[in-house]
């Protein structure tokens, strides 16, 4: 969003978070405490700084600076949520990137048609022996 309004504007900067920035940012969000008044607006806020800082930066600047920073407070804690929620989306993208694989969509379809082909073989085996005890039947009654 910040790289957005960096190219909407024609200005350099604000896209532009070096790590130093990021922790900076990060340790005046570990002072901060949730407004009771508006807490969804302004947890929204403090969500969108904490989505801009931590792609802003590395991996490794994220697990040994940021989180440190931010544990055991408030916006760690929506930090935390935010984490979980990717998290959550990625399983299920994976999940439907998997159901969607056409490989997988073949192997459901063969199994289908065998457990049909199976099901199919199983009554025609009844009938079989069906007939067969008519026929004993109805072979006695004409001798």
């Amino acid at each position: 969003m910040l790289s957005e309004l960096s190219r909407v504007t024609s200005r350099q900067g604000p896209g532009m978070l070096d790590q130093r920035s990021a922790v900076q940012i990060a340790r005046g969000l570990a002072s901060v405490h949730p407004v009771e008044e508006a807490d969804y607006r302004f947890e929204e806020a403090v969500r969108l700084i904490l989505f801009e800082i931590w792609y802003a930066v590395g991996v490794e600047a994220r697990e040994c600076e940021l989180e440190p920073v931010l544990a055991g407070t408030w916006a760690g804690s929506v930090l935390e949520r935010m984490k979980a929620h990717h998290q959550e989306r990625l399983a299920e993208q994976r999940a439907f990137a998997e159901s969607q694989n056409p490989e997988r969509v073949r192997e459901r379809r063969d199994e289908k048609r065998r457990l049909r082909q199976e099901k199919h073989a199983e009554r025609l085996a009844l009938k079989k022996e069906r007939d067969k005890i008519w026929r004993a039947q109805h072979e006695k009654g004409d001798k």
